[in-house]
Order: C-alpha cells, then sequence, then structure tokens
C-alpha cells in the first residue's frame, strides 16, 4: 500500500509540475529563512555552554544605589574562597587597554585582561602551547591567543619565548610570551586577546583598599558537593553582603548590594554598566522565535491554499478510490503522506538556500554561525521541524479533499466548493494579518 501511495504521488506531482514547484519553493523559502534564525537562536543560547560544570560557575554585581555594575571590590575574590564553604574557587579579572611594542611595531589593544592565576582553572580556554599549571602565576609574563601570536610573530611556535612591550600607566613593561591559547569561541561571553598575570596590576598600586575601588570582575565556581539551588546562592550572597558590611565600617567605602548571576545568564539577561562587549538580549531571542514561527505558518497557510485550489483536479480520483472501497482514514494517510514527502523534498532545497546565505548572513549578524550536518541533535530537530510543517501544511486539504460525496464528484458536481472558497479566503486574510504583523 506504502508504495502505492508513493507512485500516485510522484506521478501526481509530475503530472502537476506548476503546482509542485510552488509548493516545493515555497517550503522550502519559508524552511531556509526559519531555518537561519533557528541557527542564530541557537547560537545565542549556546553562550558560555562550552566550559565543563557552566552550571556551577557565577558572576558577581553590585547595586550602588540606583546604578548596577559588574564590577566588583576585588577582596571578594579570597574572602570567597577563605571564608564562605561550598565555594571551590574565585577568580578575577581587570580590564585594559594598552599600546603594545613588538619589535618596531605598535598594536592598539583593546582586548586583554589582568587575571588570577587560577583563571583557566575555572574556564575553559585551553592552551595549545605552555604550561596551565603555571600560566599567569609569574610577574612579566603574558598568554596570546593563537590568532594574536600570528599576528606578533607570524605563526604560534615562533612566539613562545619572544618579548612584548606593554606601556602601562606609571611605566612599561617587558613581558615574556609563556603560552599561547586557542583563539576564544565565538559564544564566549569574554573576548580577549592576551592575559597578563594579576601581578602586574598589583605592583601598580599605590594606594590598595580592596574593599573599596570597584574594578573588578569577579567569578567564583562551586564546589562538586554543593547542588545549585536557589537557596544556596541566596545563602552565599547573604554571607558575600554581610562580609562586606562589617568591613567597611569606619572607612570611606560606600555601601553596595551583591548580588549573583549563572554564567550562562551573561549574554542574555546582562543589563550592567561596564559590562564587557558583545551582550545580547533575551528579548531579541524570543522576538525572533516568533517570527520564525510565523513564517513557517505562512508557508503552510500558501500549501493550504495550493492544496484546496487544485482539488477539483482530485476529485474524480477520489471518487474512483472510494468507489472500489478506499476508507476516508486511507485517503487522509495518502494526502498527508505526500504533503509530508513535499515537506522533505522542500528541506533539500532550503538546505542549500541556507548553504548560499549563510556566509550573508554572518555579515548582517555579525555572527560565525555554521550548519554542521553531522550534528545528529540539529538534524533531529531540523527533521522534527520539517516532519510538522508536513502534517500542519496538508492536515487541512487531506480531510477536505477526502470528505468529497462519491456520487456527486462522479456526476461533474464541484463538492464544497463555497465552503473551500470561504476558508481559503479566511486563510489569505490570516496570511495578509500575519505579514503584516512582521
Amino acid at each position: 500500500m506504502f508504495r502505492n501511495y508513493l507512485k500516485t504521488a510522484l506521478r501526481t506531482m509530475q503530472r502537476n509540475k506548476l503546482f509542485t514547484g510552488l509548493n516545493i519553493f515555497g517550503l522550502a523559502t519559508g524552511l531556509a529563512c526559519s531555518i537561519l534564525i533557528f541557527l542564530w537562536v541557537k547560537d545565542e543560547l549556546s553562550y558560555d555552554r562550552f566550559n565543563p560544570g557552566v552550571e556551577r560557575i557565577f558572576r558577581l554585581s553590585a547595586k550602588v544605589k540606583d546604578i548596577e555594575t559588574v564590577t566588583i571590590p576585588p577582596a571578594f575574590t579570597w574572602t570567597m574562597k577563605n571564608d564562605i564553604p561550598g565555594i571551590k574557587n574565585a577568580t578575577r579579572i581587570i580590564p585594559l587597554q594598552k599600546i603594545i611594542t613588538v619589535g618596531t611595531k605598535k598594536f592598539d589593544e583593546n582586548h586583554m585582561y589582568y587575571a588570577d592565576s587560577n583563571f583557566l582553572r575555572i574556564f575553559h580556554y585551553p592552551l595549545l602551547r605552555g604550561n596551565s599549571a603555571s600560566a599567569l602565576s609569574v610577574p612579566n609574563t603574558v598568554l596570546l591567543t593563537e590568532a594574536t601570536a600570528i599576528k606578533y610573530f607570524g605563526s604560534a611556535g615562533q612566539a613562545m619565548g619572544k618579548s612584548i612591550y606593554i606601556d602601562n600607566d606609571i611605566k612599561g613593561a617587558t613581558l615574556q610570551v609563556t603560552g599561547i591559547l586557542k583563539n576564544i569561541p565565538a559564544n564566549s561571553h569574554l573576548h580577549f586577546d592576551l592575559l597578563l598575570p594579576i601581578q602586574n596590576w598589583n605592583m601598580q598600586i599605590t594606594d590598595p583598599q580592596p574593599w573599596r575601588y570597584f574594578d573588578s570582575y569577579v567569578y567564583f565556581q562551586l564546589a562538586d558537593e554543593v547542588q545549585p539551588s536557589t537557596l544556596a546562592l541566596q545563602k552565599i550572597q547573604q554571607q558575600l553582603n554581610t562580609i562586606r558590611n562589617k568591613a567597611i565600617v569606619g572607612t570611606e567605602a560606600v555601601p553596595a548590594v551583591i548580588s549573583i548571576h549563572p554564567l550562562t545568564d551573561i549574554h542574555l539577561y546582562s543589563h550592567f554598566r561596564q559590562d564587557v562587549d558583545g551582550q545580547g538580549n533575551i528579548q531579541y531571542v524570543r522576538i525572533f522565535t516568533l517570527v520564525a514561527l510565523f513564517i513557517i505558518f505562512i508557508a503552510c497557510i500558501n500549501f493550504m491554499n495550493l492544496a484546496t485550489a487544485m482539488s477539483g483536479a482530485r476529485a474524480k480520483e477520489v471518487g474512483l478510490r472510494k468507489t472500489i472501497g478506499a476508507l476516508r482514514k486511507q485517503l487522509v494517510f495518502q494526502f498527508i503522506g505526500e504533503s509530508i514527502l513535499l515537506a522533505f523534498i522542500s528541506l533539500s532545497l532550503a538546505l542549500l538556500f541556507v548553504r548560499l546565505a549563510l556566509p550573508y548572513f554572518n555579515t548582517l549578524a555579525s555572527k560565525s554561525i555554521s550548519l554542521d550536518l553531522l550534528d545528529i541533535r540539529l538534524i533531529g530537530q531540523i527533521l522534527a521541524i520539517t516532519l510538522v510543517v508536513g502534517l500542519l501544511a496538508g492536515s487541512y486539504p487531506a480531510f477536505y479533499i477526502s470528505s468529497f460525496n462519491v456520487i456527486r464528484v462522479l456526476k461533474g458536481v464541484r463538492a464544497s466548493e463555497g465552503k473551500s472558497s470561504y476558508l481559503r479566503n479566511g486563510l489569505v486574510v490570516l496570511q495578509f494579518s500575519v505579514s503584516v504583523a512582521l
């Protein structure tokens, strides 16, 4: 039976080339646009999830009067490690922008951080060259990303052991390259080209007041035995505020309320001052997800309209099938099967459209998104969407066409013409309404 349905579907497509072509092109265009949007949404939701144990990594923020900022007094770093049970590690980074001199060349670098020696034990930024255990532990050393090493010295191998000169505010310093980092993933909320040991920052501090100055991004990692529950985080947050309130008594430090934020929320939920560049917005993710669903919905309506408009051409086929004993559910299965087949043919064309459009889409969105057809999860999601589109687009035509009265059809009477026109007009109105909304 399935083989018979497949033959019938292929013959119908061949006999109605224009109808088939319009349906395939319409569904392919809708699927291609939706896949591009879903790839963008997937990328936005993937930020920082490459870090092992990402659900246990958090960042602090502070509210000073009406100002919310992510720069935090550095004293929280050692306080969390020493005084709060359940915290495995805490680290800080401090941004800087300096002129780097390599030989006779100068580079204006805007993506640099001073970092604690345990920074690479919390975050998964692997070293291609160098020793991760000793990285960032020796003053006047520096870690470069692979791209930066190539920019400075021509290759990552040639950069090891070489020196660069940094123009500090007080005095310059010669830094030795002791490690090469793999290029930072595009879906990281932190993007940097150079990492310097925090000791180089400490050597510049002439008035150390670790509870007063808000100059550090502070992160911490929960111990393995501590569950990252709301209650546990609220307890840690309360402890942090209590510790600082006691520490600043009798000093010039301003009061502040400290809050905790999951690492995975930073990219889409950040609204703080002095945050790192390139943050996203969860509202855009929600809006574009809705747009993608609208586009699919419009493509399905197109399919329904064309299918019902062509229903008269298949009326006699339905009548003959019913006459020789075909049940209505068998006809419904046949027509839905045809729409699913068209949907998967459209998917093949849609994937070609996506491949062709991705370079331009990445330029538009400032992304480096790729379509990995070896990603089982991604392919499963695309196939599931296509199956739903086929079912949705073919459901009404299948039930409508299979409901034709045998006697009226074989006599040549157009069955349910009034209802068909009424519904098609309604679908067109709905389609244009969605288009206006978009």
